[in-house]
Formats: C-alpha cells, structure tokens, sequence
C-alpha cells in the first residue's frame, strides 16, 4: 500500500480504510469536505538540470479548491 517503509504504516493505513477514516482520491470531487489534504507532487528536472514545476502548479490548483484558506507548505 504505501509506496516507503514505515514500522507498522501499512496495517495502520489498512485499518484506517477499513473504517473508513481515510480516503484517497485523484481529483477535486472531495476537496471541500476534507478536514486534512495532503498534496504530494514530483519535480522531475528539465533536460538542461533545472527543476519541472508544472506539478507544484498543480498543487495550487487543488489547494485552491481545498474548504479550509489555510495552506502550509513544505516546497
């Protein structure tokens, strides 16, 4: 399920869908109701070494999209 090793991560993920305590989507049908989002892109470099930010762009798309104003970043 997850895609790095955690002690412990995967039967906890499993258990929190189970219950339905976690959800997972791919687009923005959810936004609005979510209490937490957590958005993960790549930034692949460009051919001359430089870094691709067309995801990071993506991310703030979504996070526009997101109930809560609030946003934090780790970029």
């Amino acid at each position: 399920m997850a895609p790095f090793f955690e002690p412990d991560l995967e039967a906890r993920l499993k258990e929190a869908v189970r219950q339905k305590a976690l959800t997972a989507i791919t687009g923005p049908s959810l936004n609005s109701q979510s209490d937490i989002a957590y958005i993960t892109v790549g930034t692949p470099s460009n051919s001359d070494g430089s870094m691709n930010l067309s995801y990071v762009q993506a991310a703030e798309d979504i996070g526009r999209s997101l109930r809560n104003e609030r946003m934090r970043s780790t970029m």
